[in-house]
């Protein structure tokens, strides 16, 4: 049997900790602990990664719900009245006979009179019984028609949470998409914050985050290759292969030295184009490869300033 400390909510879903198993219905839950359903305490449940459902963990709206309504549906059992309608019709047939039993011997003593007073009195002996029945009956039409009410209203505000929860889940996958600009991976709050507003689990999170990375990843790439065309493209005009001997003033000797004969980037280029998220070192490579081979005779501003335009 069961503990409240042996459970564990994951996203909606209560597991046992010592098992594993899950439990897929609140009857399943409260039979593994040994009460009815309406007796389960909540809130004594701890949260996966938290300390209880009063603590940093934010209770999963859907799954209370579902929960509230699932024990309101419970409390409609047994409504029907085929058990009522049976005990009215034999206290009816009781009746009948009752109307019938008067002795041979009543039937010569008494008169007419006396004797319909006689069955009036056993017949009426019975109409309390009828009508509490028929009262019974009645509560439980009227019962009948607040369950058919409370179903329509689970529906419209099944549908509304629902509603809800498309749009939960849309401005998470925005908030996965900025958060994977990042570059770093996510805090197990982070993708606890996720699994409660979202009611996935933490392994269907940290899947969309992955995603998110791979996106985020690519773009950062495509955007590398867009600046380093940018620079190949729009820096053209300014190379000056005749003027390697007078170039720009920004430049150091040593620096021009380093376009003449360096193969590779030197950290002075690398600063240079700094202005921007870090290079991949390849596109840096062939930056420079082209810087090099015609060197610019304008400013790293004025080049900046065109590509940024360019960019745009």
């Amino acid at each position: 049997m069961a503990t409240y400390q042996d459970l564990e909510n994951r996203g909606g879903t209560i597991y046992n900790q010592a098992t594993g198993q899950g439990y897929p219905t609140p009857e399943a839950l409260a039979a593994d602990l040994g009460i009815a359903p309406h007796q389960i305490d909540w809130s004594q449940i701890t949260a996966a990664g938290g300390q209880g459902n009063t603590g940093s963990t934010t209770a999963n709206p859907i799954t209370s719900f579902n929960t509230a309504l699932m024990g309101k549906l419970k409390s409609y059992q047994g409504l029907t009245s085929a058990d009522l309608i049976k005990r009215q019709s034999a206290i009816l047939k009781k009746m009948y006979a009752k109307q019938s039993q008067i002795t041979p011997e009543e039937q010569r003593v008494l008169s007419p009179s006396q004797q319909s007073a006689i069955r009036g009195g056993q017949v009426s002996a019975l109409a309390p019984e009828l009508e509490a029945t028929k009262g019974q009956i009645l509560d439980r039409k009227e019962a009948q028609k607040r369950f058919l009410e409370t179903i329509g209203i689970a529906q419209d505000m099944s549908k509304q949470l629902e509603d809800v929860r498309t749009q939960q889940r849309d401005t998470a996958l925005q908030a996965l998409e900025i958060r994977a600009q990042a570059g770093d991976a996510m805090t197990p709050q982070e993708v606890n914050d996720l699994v409660n507003l979202t009611g996935w689990d933490s392994q269907t999170v940290q899947s969309y985050f992955d995603v998110a990375s791979q996106k985020a990843q690519s773009d950062r790439t495509l955007q590398d290759l867009k600046i380093a065309g940018a620079r190949k493209d729009l820096a053209k005009p300014y190379y000056k292969p005749e003027k390697i001997s007078s170039l720009d003033e920004s430049l150091t000797a040593g620096q021009v030295r380093d376009i003449k004969y360096l193969p590779n980037p030197p950290q002075w280029y690398l600063d240079k184009i700094s202005w921007r998220p870090p290079m991949n070192y390849s596109i840096a490579q062939k930056s420079w490869d082209v810087f090099r081979a015609e060197t610019v005779s304008g400013t790293t501003d004025e080049l900046d300033e065109l590509i940024s335009q360019y960019l745009k």
